[in-house]
């Protein structure tokens, strides 16, 4: 088979969404004529800290879900002085305000995790060397990921895919265009998209995770841009499908982490007002929050929310996997853009429960829970109590909810067929000599 280069700064043992989400398509890469090699940095079994230094050498590694190679390299914080100088520039001064400013402007390009570059540029040419690589795919965020790959492309003639997960400089589509346009942020944007333009912008062509980026992504750094999303795998779930919801108490859940441009007001309200509506026994309905410390800011405004919440700490994938299953309802939270797709969908997607996202995007998500009946957007809290309400009552009734779901719909979302598209993408650019 021919072999892809993937660039990855997260992966096993590293826990995080993004470390599963490369594994998962290096196997499909596998399974379409693409044997994958990982190049990440070094982790520790139980790391949790993103930004831990190791001076460790390069070293080749197995992963035996994959049947692949991984190189890991050593990792060097290079802004820990500099962010130990933005610390010592906290003061409200206006000269320090303007230092602080310039740090972050000139000096923090393009991630804060770029410590990484020099030994991931000189361990990837001596593997796309060694390895007969035929081609290279980086993932991004973060970003130093692009910067690295850029310069193992142009320094080896191997050809390059950017695969983004988010967006980088992209505005939050067209519907959401407007941002603050202070002088501070302008010329902050103006340098970011110079270092984007520089670095995915050298690539043969790149991938995002939604069609309106992958639109806009193409118009910002004229580089052919494909939309290939994550995708549905029923094997993302395989290990815990035997866990079914309690048939004695309606249970919401959350899963993962809550970033602060997601809003959860709609939600919230809506649920405080259904109580208000509503006689519900504490031992009958809950809604969990699991590995999300920033939720109890959101909800403990509404007091008669606050005594059916169930807050549970961060958790290992599979175990997290095991609440997923056995919710009836699973929240979305959403942001002000409408092709903004949260990986977590694609797991919400391959369950039996319904998914209620909040507010209404009018995208993206709209769309794939309307098309495959999983689920619904709701864009009020009068909507989301009315909702809450009919869900109420038909538990009552079954002691479960049930859906009608659109297999034709959830089948064009299959991830082997995007990967499937990846593959092609390889296919093409590796014919194409730089």
């Amino acid at each position: 088979m021919k072999k892809v280069l993937i660039v990855s700064y997260d992966y096993y043992p590293l826990a995080h969404a993004a470390s599963y989400m490369v594994q998962s398509r290096g196997a499909h890469l596998a399974a379409c004529g693409w044997e994958p090699v990982v190049l990440t940095r070094h982790w520790d079994a139980d790391s949790t800290d993103v930004f831990a230094e190791t001076d460790q050498p390069l070293k080749k590694d197995h992963d035996p879900v994959v049947e692949c190679t991984v190189y890991r390299t050593a990792y060097k914080q290079s802004f820990k002085s500099l962010l130990k100088a933005r610390a010592r520039f906290s003061s409200n001064s206006i000269r320090f305000k303007l230092l602080n400013f310039f740090l972050r402007t000139f000096c923090l390009h393009p991630c804060e995790h770029r410590g990484w570059h020099p030994y991931a540029v000189e361990a990837g040419l001596k593997i796309v060397k060694e390895e007969n690589i035929s081609a290279i795919l980086s993932v991004g965020s973060p970003w130093s990921c692009h910067w690295i790959s850029a310069d193992i492309s142009q320094k080896s003639k191997i050809p390059w895919v950017a695969s983004y997960m988010d967006p980088w400089n992209q505005s939050p589509s067209k519907k959401y265009w407007y941002r603050p346009f202070s002088w501070k942020w302008c010329l902050s944007k103006l340098i970011s998209i110079c270092v984007e333009n520089n670095t995915a912008g050298k690539a043969n062509c790149a991938a995002h995770n939604s069609t309106p980026w992958a639109q806009e992504l193409q118009h910002l750094i004229g580089v052919k841009t494909h939309s290939i999303t994550h995708g549905v795998d029923a094997d993302d779930l395989k290990d815990v499908y035997h866990f079914q919801p309690d048939s004695k108490c309606l249970t919401l859940s959350y899963i993962g982490s809550l970033h602060f441009t997601q809003k959860t007001d709609v939600f919230f309200q809506g649920l405080s007002q259904f109580f208000e509506e509503n006689q519900i026994d504490r031992d009958k309905f809950q809604v969990q929050f699991i590995g999300c410390p920033a939720a109890k800011s959101r909800y403990q405004q509404y007091a008669n929310v606050k005594g059916y919440v169930r807050e549970i700490a961060y958790l290992p994938r599979e175990q997290a996997q095991e609440y997923m299953m056995q919710s009836h309802i699973l929240l979305l939270f959403l942001i002000n853009d409408d092709g903004w797709y949260p990986m977590k969908v694609f797991e919400y997607l391959s369950t039996n429960a319904q998914i209620l996202a909040t507010p209404r995007d009018h995208g993206v998500i709209d769309k794939i829970l309307t098309d495959s009946g999983k689920g619904i957007t709701l864009d009020t809290p009068s909507e989301t109590a009315g909702w809450l309400k009919e869900k109420w009552k038909e538990f009552l009734e079954n002691g479960k909810l049930t859906a009608h779901i659109n297999k034709t719909a959830l089948d064009a979302m299959d991830r082997r067929k995007n990967v499937q598209m990846l593959a092609q993408i390889l296919d093409d650019i590796s014919r194409v000599k730089q």
